[in-house]
């Protein structure tokens, strides 16, 4: 059982010693890494695990999964991963940010009605035609944290959706060379004119030399502090635009009514690149390119305009 001991001011001689030290579990760490070449209990990175889904089916609610990785797709995990119980965290670790590399078979990690997953920081590299992460039922809560979505050849998505989530927070992350047709960074659309994900908070997170940024149906979401390049990367690594930034387009049944707000928006301010749900949306104070409806220095006053 992992354990903190957290120490106090105080003088020792009149004070009981609770005063001074206090413990608590956050639940048991396991540990995997495939440089290894058997897998042994996966109680300590003298005896971990070689693969990530050894882990997952050892793991109780509550667990930290710790994933070792030197940074080199020769020792990247080729494995498609369903967590079964909740709260699970999945940490990469290593020399340096991301050195973790996680392709799947087909999706890599698969939240299927399981809630307060968290991924943090991890290089997933979606396989062909899957996802990095992918969201399907009442996957509420999930979190990932300052992870680095790198396509490589044919990869569809970073993050998708299935339209049923509640909570999910999307902070720091990379998301980059999904770019050949039809891919995007983070894919949530409503799901038959009757689900929509709520109360998405997407901060802080980097979208370059995707085909798509975000195209999404959601409702009650925050998008704040991002940065989205109007010019990247196609597939045939020649310079091109998005064919969408931000795509809010909305479906049938569609609610809106999120903020866009503090983004650095590249490109033309306009609904070519950038579409609202509906008019009471909140597009202001984004950083952009002077137009109709921007104020003084770019600063985004109204949703965009065609």
């Amino acid at each position: 059982m992992s354990e903190r001991v957290v120490t106090v001011g105080g003088n020792q001689a009149t004070r009981p010693l609770t005063d001074f030290t206090m413990n608590a579990s956050y639940g048991y760490d396991w540990y995997v890494n495939n440089l290894k070449t058997a897998s042994g209990n996966g109680r300590s990175w003298n005896s971990p695990f070689i693969t990530i889904a050894e882990a997952a089916a050892a793991a109780s609610a509550g667990d930290n999964i710790n994933i070792w990785g030197d940074g080199t797709t020769t020792h990247q995990y080729a494995e498609s991963v369903t967590p079964t119980v909740a709260n699970l965290k999945f940490i990469g670790r290593g020399a340096v940010p991301n050195a973790v590399i996680w392709t799947g078979i087909t999706d890599a990690l698969i939240v299927t009605t399981i809630v307060n997953t968290y991924a943090g920081n991890i290089r997933f590299r979606p396989a062909s035609g899957y996802s990095g992460v992918k969201l399907t039922g009442v996957a509420n809560g999930t979190k990932v944290d300052s992870c680095r979505f790198q396509g490589t050849t044919g990869s569809k998505y970073g993050i998708v959706s299935d339209g049923h989530q509640s909570g999910v927070y999307l902070y720091n992350n990379h998301f980059l060379y999904m770019n050949a047709a039809t891919c995007y960074g983070i894919y949530a659309p409503i799901d038959a004119g009757v689900a929509e994900n709520a109360s998405w908070e997407i901060f802080n997170n980097m979208f370059h030399s995707n085909t798509n940024h975000i195209k999404a149906n959601l409702r009650y979401s925050i998008v704040k502090g991002n940065t989205f390049a109007g010019v990247g990367l196609n597939s045939a690594g020649a310079q091109a635009a998005p064919s969408k930034c931000i795509d809010f387009t909305p479906g049938s049944g569609s609610v809106g009514n999120n903020t866009i707000t503090q983004n650095m928006l590249g490109g033309a301010y306009t609904t070519a690149l950038y579409v609202s749900s509906n008019a009471a949306e909140d597009w202001i104070g984004n950083y952009c390119a002077i137009t109709a409806t921007t104020g003084t220095f770019g600063l985004t006053v109204a949703i965009p305009a065609g």
